[in-house]
């Protein structure tokens, strides 16, 4: 199975314009401060802001996996949900009060300070990164994956051109490439899974058919 024409120059086209947008925001700011850098000089939309923050929770894995999760063991799996609405109102009424007064650039800013401790900062960087690296190996490899399906190319080959975009675009243009990239890969994933559904239900002979598939097949559940 490979990419058809079409398929081709829209993944080209998305990953260009990833890079594009940082390398605008790049030239834009080439001699932008460090508070501009690192946090869109405190001017930046909401919107933006708020669909570049979903991104961050939403990946390959959260597409593919949940999907195949569901499709395997039913869809109790939404469930974990319910916890993250609880964690939310925690940020929202707890954390994001204290921290944003503060106007600080970092967490790590804010240990430094709360618990008078330098090595703490430097120590919770280090655990961080060390999080993050596996972290973007976990997100990097499922998408690796269904690209090898479909364009012949190896897994590391994959993430490897997946991960040298993210970080030019990420590098150069600062969090206002990363915000604004992420916006308008949400748009393409919304895109696409609204593709998935509908096209599948056409397939099914309409959404109901699917609905009525996944009930009698044991795979509707709520509070099990």
């Amino acid at each position: 199975m490979g990419l058809g024409i079409l398929d081709s120059v829209l993944l080209a086209l998305s990953v260009v314009a990833s890079a594009s947008i940082g390398l605008y925001y790049g030239i834009k700011g080439l001699k932008s401060t460090p508070l501009e850098y690192l946090l869109g000089g405190r001017s930046m939309k909401p919107l933006p802001l708020a669909l570049s923050i979903t991104v961050g929770t939403v990946s390959a894995i959260t597409i593919m996996g949940n999907a195949g999760e569901m499709y395997v063991h039913g869809t109790q799996l939404w469930i974990m949900d319910l916890g993250i609405v609880l964690g939310l109102i925690g940020i929202a009424k707890v954390f994001i009060p204290i921290m944003h007064p503060l106007h600080m650039i970092s967490m790590y800013q804010y240990v430094e300070r709360r618990f008078k401790s330098r090595w703490l900062r430097q120590a919770t960087v280090v655990l961080q990164l060390l999080g993050g690296y596996f972290f973007i190996g976990f997100l990097l490899y499922p998408p690796s994956i269904a690209l090898k399906t479909f364009t012949g190319l190896s897994i590391i080959t994959n993430i490897i051109i997946i991960g040298a975009t993210c970080t030019l675009y990420s590098a150069f243009g600062g969090v206002k490439a990363v915000v604004y990239s992420d916006a308008f890969q949400s748009l393409v994933m919304v895109a696409g899974v609204l593709a998935i559904v509908i096209h599948g239900s056409v397939k099914a002979d309409g959404f109901d058919k699917v609905w009525d598939i996944a009930y009698h097949k044991g795979r509707i559940e709520f509070f099990k």
